[in-house]
């Protein structure tokens, strides 16, 4: 190979942007807002159908105690287990709730692969809480370069970014825990999860719940290959660029090298994340908003006649789903997602369950609606994502409002008392409200913490793993 492996100079990025990560910046501003929503979900998260059964899974998975160390802890919940087995349900548990960060350009959701794997880390190592913030970063910059060079074609072709790009992005936060300077073991890291990542978008037709287990599995493939580049195993540098590598068998091959190796005015990639307001997909939450929007304007949602929403196709390709049959599938959908907002006013952690869905008055307003293409919406992406929302009545008013991007962007960001509340609705249905104040400040202080051991105590509960007594 006559020049560096693009995975090489994408490791020196990762790790020049964590090691500039300064106290107080805004990169580790943002990392600590990513680290208390991703944790406060998947402490809900154990309270899903889908998350019992993944802790029912591991139910006989915990660490040997004799094996001299306490093992990575899992979020609210009791035991400790492996590194790959903690990041791996830590992930999908993250993931459950629908609600959990995201990338834009990138096309899919760093959190649920990224914090997992640097916390479990972190805990393997005992690391402070600026080692794991600044690993986030590393790991952010990662998935959201990677993702937006191979993307949308990578998407196109049916894989699921989170589980893929997340693998390289997990690598790279782990290693960046176990050595910021060793570039070695953090590019041979990167090149092993890439080689074993893995994810298809076959769930976004269907509502089933493998996109959980994708987000989760790519946590898990990324610590266990930055544990075995740590050792000594390498893997093929050429993955991203190379005749087999990630963008001829998975992009066709695009690989767009000023996305991904470029230099960005904007500063770390981290900032570029966004946080969900609503449990659905991303894709509904410009309309969603319009909707709520809408609901103010009008006395009597059983007034309306009908309902055109004009969007993207990405959106449409996704969440166009007049009919579903499962929770999950009802919060890709564009029909159900906005009929609820009209008739609730409310599309929230708080009420989430699959019967405000089912509701009479919400099936029938969501056969109302039309999902209708507009192309010039195309062009607006990835720097918007709009959704326009026309409602008619039946005495023929008509009311539209146009969303371009939805709150929770970081052109439009939450405050971070809005994201404890979200958090709190979140968490509450396991913590208490003084763990949750504890959980809250022991993130808050992670700059100064010399240790993840007020953290670790404040994401512990007294949840049995595998119990089932409310399934």
């Amino acid at each position: 190979m006559n020049h560096t492996p693009h995975v090489t100079e994408l490791a020196h990025l990762a790790t020049r942007t964590a090691t500039l990560a300064a106290n107080g910046s805004p990169a580790l501003i943002r990392a600590r807002e990513c680290v208390l929503d991703l944790i406060a979900l998947a402490i809900g998260g154990t309270q899903t159908e889908v998350g019992r059964i993944a802790i029912r899974s591991k139910a006989t998975s915990q660490f040997p105690a004799r094996l001299g160390t306490p093992g990575c802890s899992i979020f609210g919940g009791i035991g400790h287990f492996t590194p790959g087995d903690a990041a791996g349900l830590n992930g999908l548990l993250a993931h459950a709730l629908q609600c959990d960060d995201g990338m834009r350009r990138a096309h899919g959701h760093p959190g649920i692969a990224v914090i997992p794997a640097v916390f479990a880390a972190a805990e393997a190592t005992n690391a402070d809480g600026p080692t794991l913030l600044r690993a986030i970063v590393g790991g952010y910059e990662v998935f959201a370069r990677l993702g937006a060079a191979i993307n949308p074609e990578h998407l196109s072709q049916g894989f699921h970014p989170s589980g893929t790009v997340g693998a390289v992005a997990a690598a790279a936060g782990a290693s960046l825990v176990f050595d910021a300077e060793n570039t070695r073991w953090l590019e041979n890291a990167m090149a092993l999860a890439a080689s074993a990542s893995g994810g298809l978008m076959e769930h976004s037709l269907y509502g089933d719940m493998s996109s959980y287990f994708v987000g989760g599995n790519a946590a898990r493939v990324g610590i266990e290959a930055a544990i075995l580049a740590r050792e000594g195993m390498t893997g093929p540098l050429s993955v991203l660029e190379g005749k087999y590598g990630m963008a001829a068998a998975m992009a066709g091959g695009t690989l767009r090298t000023s996305d991904l190796l470029g230099l960005d005015p904007g500063g770390p990639k981290i900032l570029q994340t966004y946080t969900k307001l609503y449990p659905s997909c991303r894709h509904t939450h410009a309309a969603i908003e319009a909707a709520l929007s809408l609901r103010a304007q009008i006395l009597d949602p059983d007034e309306i006649e009908s309902i055109r929403i004009g969007i993207y196709k990405l959106a449409i390709d996704e969440c166009d789903r007049p009919s579903v049959h499962t929770l999950a599938g009802a919060e890709s959908s564009l029909q159900l997602t906005v009929a609820a907002a009209l008739i609730h006013g409310d599309i929230s952690l708080r009420n989430r369950s699959y019967g405000r869905y089912q509701d009479k008055r919400v099936q029938l307003l969501s056969k109302r609606i039309d999902v209708v293409h507009e192309p010039a919406f195309d062009a607006l992406l990835p720097g918007l994502r709009p959704a326009d929302v026309r409602l008619t009545t039946v005495g023929q008013q008509t009311f539209q409002v146009r969303v371009d991007l939805p709150r929770g962007e970081p052109e439009r960001p939450l405050t971070w008392d809005e994201l404890a509340d979200k958090a709190w609705s979140a968490a509450s249905s396991v913590l208490g409200a003084q763990q949750f104040s504890e959980l809250e400040g022991a993130v808050a202080s992670l700059e100064s913490a010399l240790s993840l051991r007020h953290l670790a105590e404040a994401i512990t509960t007294n949840t049995d793993l595998g119990d089932t007594e409310n399934d």
